[in-house]
């Protein structure tokens, strides 16, 4: 089944929101306390821009297949929160991050490179 939505945020909007969210991820640091804090609010954003809108179509399934474009294809999907928290968008004590409703405690996910190589694999 297919869903298609239009995104208002712009191509630099998810960009830079992407960015910000893989300093979190790929941080290059030395020591746990110079971990930057994964912004919750900015992935949960993104999970209701790109994601929930098509909630009927995958809320069903177990495993979401995606292929996701520029940016996108460098952030795990599964990562994105599916529920608004209540930490905030900043955060240093990193236990807070088990109460957090990944996308990836309800859904496996699989992210392919191209809708051709989901061909391939079937």
């Amino acid at each position: 089944q297919r869903h298609f939505s239009r995104i208002a945020a712009t191509r630099a909007e998810v960009d830079a929101t992407v960015a910000g969210l893989r300093r979190a991820l790929d941080p290059g640091v030395a020591s746990i306390d110079a971990l930057p804090a994964f912004d919750l609010a900015a992935a949960h954003a993104l999970f209701g821009q790109f994601i929930a809108p098509a909630a009927e179509v995958w809320r069903p399934a177990t495993t979401l297949l995606v292929v996701p474009h520029g940016a996108l294809a460098q952030l795990p999907i599964s990562l994105l929160p599916t529920q608004p928290s209540r930490m905030g968008s900043k955060t240093s004590d990193f236990s807070v991050y088990r109460e957090v409703a990944w996308l990836v405690r309800s859904h496996a996910v699989q992210q392919l490179p191209s809708a051709t190589a989901l061909a391939s694999l079937r």
